[in-house]
This record gives structure tokens, sequence and C-alpha cells, in this order.
């Protein structure tokens, strides 16, 4: 069995959109050229938790691009 493994690198801006997205995980991969389960560890911080910690726990936060 192969492993695809997602090669794209995210910006720190698209893994708080990501995490602030409500439409489905499937929706939100094909928009970003990623894998449904990495949209999924990202909004459980499990990928990017030094970015979204804040937007998970419903924080204030600054984005600064």
């Amino acid at each position: 069995m192969t492993r695809i493994y997602d090669q794209r690198t995210l910006t720190n801006y698209q893994a708080v959109a990501i995490c602030l997205d409500n439409r489905t995980q499937s929706d939100i991969a094909k928009d970003y050229g990623i894998s449904r389960i990495l949209v999924k560890r990202i909004q459980n911080g499990r990928r990017y938790a030094n970015v979204t910690e804040h937007v998970r726990n419903k924080q204030r936060f600054v984005v600064r691009l």
C-alpha cells in the first residue's frame, strides 16, 4: 500500500482560515489542494498548533500578514 502525503506547505494565514472555516472538511480540502485528514488535524490542533491555538481556544488574536 502506498501512502500519499500532502506535499503542499500552507501559510499561517491559510491554517487560521482553515481552522475558522465552517464548511465540510472535504470541501475545504478541495479548495486548498490538501487531504481531508490534514484539514482535520489543523482543526484539532495536531498541525499548525502554534498558529491556530488562539482560534481553537476562542481567544482574540491578530493575524499579521
